[in-house]
């Protein structure tokens, strides 16, 4: 539970079984429309988001959820790709959101939303984007690095 400035908050939470048998964490709120999808910055969880979820829980339904490996949600069975974190927020968004929702995204997270949009806009009602981390931020990185997080363009 929360307790926020419009009275306790009720969380669900509940675990949300994957295509690739993996688990991914996830808590609820409220009730209402558009869903709102919370995706973190970097290494951050769900509850990086509580203070944020008992203010929307009173208007829309609010999931949080914690990455592939981060928290209480499984590890991923290969390597971490942005490509995957999309495909993973994706798959919370078809189980849990009753059509199109608002995406907000942190930092990182806000590149992970950004990259769903884009992949899949019919999944998206709109975007808000908290502090994003800026696309080209990995260009920095030596080429095996991109390569690993799946980020490389070009030729090997």
């Amino acid at each position: 539970m929360f307790c926020g400035s419009a009275g306790i908050v009720v969380l669900r939470a509940a675990l949300a079984l994957l295509v690739s048998g993996r688990a991914l964490w996830r808590v609820e709120a409220g009730t209402g429309r558009p869903d709102v999808v919370l995706e973190a910055g970097r290494n951050d969880v769900a509850a990086s988001w509580r203070r944020l979820m008992p203010l929307l829980a009173p208007h829309v339904h609010v999931v949080a959820y914690d990455r592939a490996g981060l928290g209480k949600s499984a590890p991923s069975s290969g390597p971490v790709t942005l490509a995957r974190q999309a495909d993973d927020l994706a798959l919370v968004i078809t189980s849990t959101a009753g059509g199109p929702c608002v995406l907000a995204g942190h930092s990182w997270g806000g590149i992970v939303v950004q990259l769903l949009a884009w992949r899949r806009p019919d999944l998206v009602a709109g975007l808000v984007l908290v502090d994003p981390a800026h696309e080209q931020m990995t260009d920095a990185l030596p080429r095996a690095a991109r390569r690993a997080l799946g980020l490389a363009r070009g030729p090997a």
